[in-house]
């Protein structure tokens, strides 16, 4: 399986997620109550604003494309997506029956009161922080509203404590939310071992991101209750071709195991394989820039580029720039016309203003001072990348920056192709052409910051 990205461009940096959406205010195109999925609600609220004269003109959620107001582009956009789901906020476990004492055996825990109060335990499967201030717990589907958590952020991949001691704000009015001595915070119920309604919701008080109902069952003492969270490596050695199948129910008494298995209906990948839920997305960044010692290049960021006076590799594998391991994709550059690469911010590369989308994305792993320049339309370069797994979401972003302000006419293209599916998340700013080709002006991109971006491919 491979992907290619065509671009007229001076300036090349990408980024690669996998495994995972980001932010819990969905870029599903279509969710429009924003629940981070798309389903009937969405679709009764495109009809109110279709009928609404307000939205005859461009600028409600409906108008998916921004264009011409809300009309059958926007329900095409919608029905494409229908039944999509995003990652967000979940209540990962809970403890209703909490019995734990000193001293504490493994998986016991005490407040910061040395109480052992009912537990909830939120976890972010983003890869974005998110701030909480505003969000609900509840265990009342008529009260939606009943405890809001404090302003604190939950980082990617982290996981947040909050106790159900009921410290209700009548008996705390000097400490509510209620925070306890090893920083926990408490909320004004307590969970029901006999089984209860419990609810994430988010700050708009009506939008329930996450629930257990219509009750969870009755709940043992000191055992946990909620979602699977485990990782397992599979196979060791990367890079090597294998067959991998993920189970279902139609498998029961299937004996894999047996030497002689026929695994010819399995798909194959390269290795290393992993299955499980909740883990950390793996992200790789390539920056065009090689060999020079005056240009700053992240750790663990690959250094591919193309192009006229160019002498390092085109091609090669993308690597986890977390730890530095091999992903089992294979990027590569080739170039139409007669690119040129430069790595002095003489011709006009330059990182974007604080604050932007661009240096958000890409600020501390890879830079812009690096150039690919072009001398007449239609020259670019491909990039392209094999060993996809098609059972694997990805994220693409990409931008450009020439760093003058007075070069308005400097505009890149950059066109998706060969993904099955795929939705436009670029900055707001940048041309849509069409789902999977955009424009922006690279000259003055330096105060904009847009960057080209396609999630769910």
């Amino acid at each position: 399986m491979s992907k290619s990205v065509k671009t007229s461009l001076l300036l090349l940096v990408l980024i690669l997620f996998l495994a995972g959406s980001p932010a819990v205010y969905s870029f599903i195109m279509g969710d429009v109550n924003g629940d981070s999925r798309v389903d009937l609600k969405d679709m009764r609220e495109f009809a109110r604003q279709w009928l609404d004269e307000d939205c005859f003109d461009p600028g409600c959620d409906s108008d998916f494309d921004n264009v011409n107001g809300v009309n059958m582009d926007d329900l095409a956009l919608l029905a494409k997506n229908w039944k999509m789901q995003e990652a967000h906020l979940l209540i990962n476990e809970f403890m209703a029956s909490n019995d734990s004492e000193e001293p504490l055996d493994e998986g016991e825990l005490l407040d910061g009161n040395g109480e052992s109060s009912d537990w909830i335990e939120i976890y972010n499967p983003t890869d974005s922080a998110i701030n909480l201030d505003g969000w609900y717990l509840t265990i009342s589907d008529a009260n939606l509203t009943m405890w809001q958590f404090p302003d604190i952020d939950l980082a990617s991949g982290d996981f947040l404590i909050v106790f159900a001691s009921e410290k209700t704000q009548a008996l705390n009015p000097d400490n509510y939310p209620y925070l306890d001595s090893l920083g926990y915070y408490h909320t004004n119920f307590e969970l029901d071992p006999d089984g209860d309604y419990l609810a994430l919701v988010a700050p708009d008080g009506t939008t329930v991101m996450h629930e257990y109902a219509d009750q969870y069952p009755r709940q043992l003492t000191n055992i946990s209750y909620g979602l699977s969270q485990y990782g397992k490596v599979l196979v060791s050695s990367s890079g090597v071709a294998a067959s991998y199948h993920v189970p279902e129910i139609s498998d029961a008494g299937t004996d894999w195991t047996a030497v002689g298995f026929d695994d010819s209906g399995w798909q194959v990948g390269t290795t290393c394989l992993g299955f499980g839920f909740g883990d950390v997305p793996m992200t790789a960044y390539n920056d065009c820039v090689y060999g020079t010692s005056n240009i700053y290049i992240g750790e663990n960021v690959t250094d591919y580029g193309v192009g006229y006076n160019y002498v390092g590799p085109t091609s090669g594998p993308l690597i986890d720039q977390a730890t530095g391991n091999e992903m089992g994709v294979t990027v590569s550059l080739t170039q139409s016309g007669n690119v040129e690469w430069q790595d002095s911010a003489t011709y006009g590369g330059s990182d974007c203003a604080v604050g932007t989308d661009a240096l958000n994305t890409f600020g501390g792993k890879a830079n812009m001072i690096g150039v690919l320049l072009y001398g007449d339309v239609g020259w670019g370069v491909d990039l392209t990348f094999t060993g996809l797994d098609p059972a694997t979401e990805y994220t693409f972003a990409t931008s450009a920056c020439r760093g003058n302000p007075d070069y308005t006419d400097r505009k890149t293209i950059y066109t998706l192709n060969g993904a099955d599916t795929y939705t436009n998340a670029s900055t707001s700013g940048v041309d849509i052409l069409a789902e999977n080709r955009v424009r922006l002006i690279t000259g003055d991109n330096y105060s904009d910051g847009y960057v080209a971006r396609w999630t769910g491919i």
